[in-house]
């Protein structure tokens, strides 16, 4: 076996090796001064040597000497120093010592040797070289000495630091690269400055074996560092009654009970910039401050893979306890556990990027008794692994939160207040969804003997899946929640409270929604009741979902709706119910309340394809103005319809708004039944509003004798009855009882009946005209020609004023009209005239009902354009046969608005044409030369003018009747012409009786009801008036017409007309 062995150099390793005789060397020395350096400067092959033994090298033969530089100033460069004696291999001191040492090697073997040692106010500089021990420190610099160190190396494999600095001394570097076996760097009452630092521990040396630490009012500024620790209890930074500052540093500890950076004492502060920390072990944090410490830290990556949360063998990113402050912004943290962990301490923490890995267990941010959590403009995102992930835990502590949004897609809970926490959250956004194995939930409280608090304002919770609840509480005293602007939402429970809790909802101008909007207790095996749970909306606040007790499990509840505020939904088990100020609740469903205090506000029975709602109040229905919307179809007794049924009492005074919901209207008998109380019936409900169908107007009014209690919706003129038993069986027996109905009476007609006849009315007759209605003398001769002149253009107008009634009596109707018509002739021969004309015309009638009181108003107005033509048998004499035709086109908007109803419009349009023939008879002249005349007359009128097909808001369809109507007028006219000599005025007055019938009244039909007019069918007419030839060429007249007829049917007329010949 060889056993001699030389030293040869390792380009490769770049040091000298042990290897055996036989190897091959280049350059080999037999020098052994120079084994020794070349050796020793190989770490590996030190541990080697004197590890196995492979070499056995005396110190006393290869010892070099110390270098000592005592208050005198010495320069090295590219030396090597190295020592086995128990001095440090070199040593500096004095406060005149300046040493400088470069592009060199430092080296001390001896358990109590130094490689540099810089003391008593002196300085060394150290550059480009290469410091090791094997069982020491590396470097010293202690008593007030100064050390600058630039690109070079610490090592030691030793059980002490690398580098140890105290006693009010000072460090400055760049490039400095440690490694040791136990602690890199011991800074104590001292001061070190470094750019470009590593520091790795290998832990191998036992005990502790932190990276850097700094004890007793030092000072470490540090830009750009590395530090890596892999030994149990290994911290990257370790800080008591220090200041440390650090930009752009990473801190990797790869052990359990090993902190990124650990800050203890009321007196350290640390502050750190840029870079990363991540801890590998259980107890691991990345930061943490205890004992009044503040760490200041931004811009970093910070992970911890520990599973669990802190204080369960887990790791935190951010550890703050005892009275300690952190101040974070812009961190990326990522947990396995707890991201941030707080105990009596505070965290002001901006801009962070929370997320907890897959297999993630506890909350993201736990703050425990006396904590303060600060958190602005943050994201948090929740682990999927697990569906009980949680968020933020607030434990007897308080969490202000603003522009904070926290994000899980596999259920989980956002945010924790219990045992009298308080949380104040402002911008909040909460988006939870897959809650379909454990329960999610956005905001959960619980616990706590007086009152646990979250303050809610400007945010958004959306929490959804099968177990998810957006509110939750469960166990402990009062648990409030106060809601400002802010949304809670769910596709299960918008709020929900278990257990023995007692749940405050404050919400103002917010929103809550869910499938349920709030759930009292359920059945649990402990049989624990929740006290109450009580949600107060206003300021406009929305409410969605059903309100859902099990009034076993739940002592009271309450939704109070104030100022503006709605609820839609059912409520089942529901204690009490609120509304005031303008607020409203929409019942979607079948209810069920306690007892309802109604003010200012409103229900409304939503009404779909599903059918109607039954309200029912245990207790009592107080209502101060308030106002129930229900839905009816419309026509006998037993029509489907929502209905109110107080087993309780009812006071105060409530308007009550019908909306139709099908129905052509019909007679009732009793009336259909909308509101039934059992108890004291001390309430007022008055109809809000017209109830129409179809033709009939319906009405809302209090039974009478024994259904005094309960009210009724009623078509008919008769009051409600009460039915009447009459026993019967003459044997003896007593049969059940027989109901007699009362006698029926008269439809309740609508007003706007009268208004829809008046209009196609209006339409039909506004442009008829009769020959003399176009004026004066069909003929004249000229003053200064002699010539005879018969072409003419004429004008016409007329106001007139009818009132009408229906076939019921019921209905009164008032038109006032007018017209103006413009004409003349186009075309004469001696006999035969033939001219056009066109026309405006508009009338508005008032349809008054004498039963209900309502009134409605019709307007018609429109154009026509029309010829006509006339036919004299003798023009010149004025007597003998005439007959007249014309034929006009019109076309007329029309309206028709009733009380409390929406306004109708319509159009109409089509033809007239009329056929009209008379005999005038001179009967003579008395002595002034006045002429005396008689015409009988005839006329027969074809009226074409149809109304459109009217479909009502409120879904009456409505058609006009009567056009296609003949109206025929059997009339004498009787005159008398004065002699007008010398070119004097010529008047002829005159006097008309005229006997009119109509082949068709004008009607209209409401959903197949018709309603007609009466008195128009047979109608006796005077007429009155004056023709005046004012000039040869001028013709002036005017007349006053009345028509009566049946049923107070009066007419009454005026005209006025002007005709220029030429």
């Amino acid at each position: 076996m060889n056993k001699v062995y030389r030293v040869i150099w390792n380009s490769s390793q770049r040091c000298m090796v042990v290897v055996s005789e036989l190897a091959n060397s280049r350059g080999k020395s037999n020098n052994t001064a120079g084994i020794i350096p070349a050796v020793v400067r190989c770490p590996k092959m030190l541990q080697l040597i004197t590890a196995g033994g492979l070499l056995a090298i005396s110190t006393a033969s290869f010892a070099s000497n110390p270098q000592v530089v005592d208050n005198t100033t010495a320069t090295f460069e590219g030396e090597t120093v190295m020592t086995a004696r128990a001095e440090s291999a070199m040593i500096v001191k004095g406060s005149a010592a300046n040493a400088i040492f470069d592009n060199g090697f430092i080296s001390a073997s001896a358990p109590t040797a130094n490689a540099v040692q810089v003391q008593d106010g002196a300085t060394f500089d150290v550059r480009n070289s290469t410091m090791q021990t094997f069982q020491t420190p590396v470097m010293t610099v202690l008593s007030g000495s100064t050390a600058k160190i630039a690109n070079s190396e610490l090592s030691t494999i030793s059980g002490s630091a690398a580098l140890i600095v105290g006693e009010n001394s000072t460090v400055t570097g760049n490039d400095v690269r440690i490694t040791s076996s136990k602690d890199g760097m011991l800074v104590d009452n001292a001061s070190v400055k470094i750019s470009g630092l590593n520091i790795r521990a290998t832990g191998t040396g036992g005990g502790t074996n932190t990276a850097i630490t700094a004890t007793n009012g030092s000072n470490i500024d540090l830009d750009t560092a590395t530090l890596l620790t892999e030994g149990v209890g290994g911290h990257g930074i370790y800080a008591n009654a220090s200041d440390i500052s650090a930009n752009n540093i990473d801190i990797t500890t790869a052990n359990a009970s090993a902190r990124g950076v650990l800050a203890s004492g009321a007196a350290t502060h640390v502050m750190l910039n840029g870079g990363s920390i991540n801890t590998q072990g259980a107890n691991g944090h990345g930061i943490q401050a205890t004992a009044g410490a503040s760490v200041d830290v931004s811009n970093m990556d910070i992970t911890t893979t520990a599973l669990r949360q802190a204080g369960s063998n887990g790791a935190a990113a951010i550890f703050a306890e005892t009275d300690a402050r952190v101040n974070a912004d812009s961190l990326n943290l990522t947990s396995a556990g707890s991201a941030i962990w707080i105990r009596k301490a505070q965290i002001n923490a901006n801009n962070l990027h929370i997320t907890q890995t897959s297999d993630a267990y506890g909350p993201m941010i736990w703050g425990f008794s006396g904590s303060q959590l600060n958190l602005t403009n943050s994201v948090l995102t929740l682990g999927e692994g697990l569906s009980n992930s949680q968020g933020i835990y607030v434990d007897a502590g308080t969490a202000n939160l603003d522009g904070v949004t926290i994000t899980g897609n596999n259920g989980g809970t956002a945010i924790v207040t219990r045992y009298n926490g308080t949380l104040h959250a402002n911008n909040l956004d909460i988006a939870i969804n897959n809650a379909n194995g454990g329960f999610a939930t956005g905001l959960y409280l619980s616990r706590g003997a007086s009152q646990t608090t979250a303050n809610v304002s400007n945010s958004k919770v959306v929490v959804n899946g099968s177990n998810a609840a957006g509110i939750r509480s469960e166990v402990g005293a009062v648990q409030t929640v106060n809601l400002t602007n802010t949304l809670i939402a769910s596709d299960n429970v918008a709020a929900k409270a278990d257990a023995s809790s007692a749940l405050l909802i404050n919400a103002d101008a917010s929103t809550l929604t869910g499938k349920t909007l709030i759930q009292g207790g359920t059945a649990n095996s402990t049989n624990a009741v929740v006290g109450f749970i009580h949600l107060n909306a206003t300021n406009g606040s929305h409410l969605l979902g059903d309100a859902a007790i099990d009034k076993l499990y739940t002592r009271d509840s309450l939704i109070a709706l104030d100022n503006a505020s709605a609820w839609q939904g059912a409520a089942k088990g529901l204690h009490q119910l609120t509304l005031d100020n303008g607020s409203q609740w929409a019942m979607t469903e079948d209810s069920d309340v306690g007892s309802i205090n109604l003010k200012n506000s409103q229900i409304v029975f939503m009404h779909n394809d599903s059918g109607f709602r039954e309200l029912t109040v245990d207790g009592d229905f107080n209502s101060d103005n308030g106002t129930l919307v229900m839905n009816n179809v419309l026509a006998g007794d037993d029509s489907p319809h929502d209905q109110l049924v107080v087993n309780g009492n009812t006071s105060g005074n409530t308007q009550v708004v019908i909306n139709k919901a099908g129905g052509n209207g019909a007679q009732t008998l009793q009336g259909i039944e909308l509101i039934s109380v059992a108890g004291e019936s001390n309430g007022e409900f008055t109809q809000q509003g017209r109830i129409v169908a179809g033709a009939y107007d319906y009405h809302l009014q209090r039974g009478i004798d024994s259904n005094s209690k309960n009210w009724y919706l009623v078509s008919g003129e008769t009051p409600v009855t009460a039915p009447d038993p009459d026993p019967v069986g003459g044997d003896g027996d007593i049969g059940g009882p027989v109901i007699t109905p009362p006698p029926a009476g008269k439809m309740t007609l609508r007003p706007e009946a009268g208004n829809y006849i008046a209009n196609i009315a209006a339409s039909n007759t506004l442009f008829n005209l009769r020959l003399h209605d176009r004026g004066g003398e069909t003929q004249y001769v000229d003053a200064l020609s002699g010539e005879k002149k018969v072409t003419s253009l004429w004008m016409r107008n007329l106001g007139g004023h009818q009132q009408v009634r229906d076939s019921s009596g019921q209905l009164k109707t008032e038109t006032n009209r007018y017209v103006l018509q413009l004409g003349g002739d186009l075309l004469t021969t001696n006999n035969l005239h033939i001219g056009a004309m066109a026309g405006y015309g508009n009338a508005r009638s008032n349809t008054d009902s004498n039963v209900t009181g309502y009134r409605s108003q019709g307007h018609t107005t429109g154009y026509n354009l029309g010829v006509y033509g006339t036919w004299y048998q003798q023009p010149e004499q004025q007597t003998g046969a005439y007959v007249d035709s014309w034929l006009q086109y019109s076309w007329f908007n029309n309206s028709v608005n009733g009380d409390h109803l929406s306004a109708e419009r319509y159009q109409s349009r089509g033809f007239t044409a009329s056929l009209e023939s008379g005999y005038s008879w001179k009967l003579g002249q008395d002595r002034y030369n006045n002429s005396y005349f008689i015409e009988p007359n005839a006329q027969f009128i074809w009226m074409g003018v149809k109304a459109d097909d009217v479909t009502e808001a409120n879904g009456t369809r409505v058609t006009s009747q009567g056009d296609g109507n003949v109206q025929s007028r059997l009339g004498v006219r009787t005159s008398m012409k004065t002699a007008g000599e010398n070119g004097q005025t010529v008047f002829k007055p005159y006097l008309e009786a005229n006997w009119i019938n109509n082949s068709k009244t004008f009607a209209t039909s409401l959903d197949g009801v018709k309603v007609s007019a009466q008195g128009e069918k047979n109608v006796a007419e005077l007429r009155v008036g004056v023709d005046s030839q004012l000039r040869s060429n001028l013709n002036l007249w005017g007349s006053v017409g009345q028509q009566a007829g049946n049923n107070h049917y009066r007419d009454t007329s005026a005209a006025i007309g002007v005709k220029l010949s030429f």
